[in-house]
């Protein structure tokens, strides 16, 4: 893990521009509505909302439940709530759940890519932020998968969160209770990495 890390909050992130494709996530501790089909081990990864008894789910894909304004960054950070990224329109999250190994191959692969993890040196997953473009640049539909590796009889799994998705970008992480942060300092939305069809994993 590199000696220096940036993290950011809601209204941070809407003043980069990252506002229409961030969605509210519940925070680790929370208190889920007895109506909610949120389930208590995904508080801090589930998308939702604050109601009168408690946090409730919503559908990422639903444009209502993005941050529109700055009210609404504001809002966010008062519930104390985690921030998602809203995956599709060729922005991917590449989520490695495997460790530092693969996390220096994705790297080698993806140099550009932004990388976000936990500020946990017993943490060692990590996830990479970029856009597919096609030759021209122009943003390129990516499907979701899962891509296997194996060596010897160990087997490991790299998640694509292409479409319908979303990633946990800011807040506190639900198992550790350290924040999520950044290798690099986060440029505007308008500048996230783009990386050709060609050459992606």
């Amino acid at each position: 893990m590199p000696d220096v890390s940036f993290r950011y909050n809601a209204i941070q992130l809407y003043d980069l521009g990252f506002g229409p494709r961030m969605v509210s996530v519940t925070p680790p501790d929370c208190v889920i509505a007895p109506t909610s089909k949120i389930r208590a081990k995904d508080r801090g990864k589930a998308p939702g909302y604050l109601t009168a008894s408690g946090w409730t789910g919503c559908d990422v894909n639903d444009l209502k439940w993005r941050c529109h304004d700055y009210a609404t960054a504001k809002l966010w950070e008062e519930w104390d709530a985690n921030v998602g990224f809203v995956v599709g329109d060729g922005y991917v999250v590449v989520d490695n759940d495997q460790g530092a190994e693969f996390s220096r191959i994705l790297q080698r692969l993806m140099p550009n890519s932004l990388r976000r993890f936990v500020a946990d040196p017993k943490h060692e997953r990590d996830a990479f932020l970029l856009r597919v473009v096609d030759f021209v640049g122009d943003p390129v539909e990516v499907a979701n998968r899962e891509l296997k590796f194996r060596n010897g009889v160990r087997t490991a799994t790299v998640q694509i969160l292409a479409r319908g998705k979303q990633a946990v970008i800011a807040g506190i992480h639900p198992g550790t209770k350290s924040p999520y942060v950044w290798e690099r300092e986060l440029p505007e939305f308008n500048q996230i990495p783009r990386k050709p069809t060609r050459g992606f994993v």
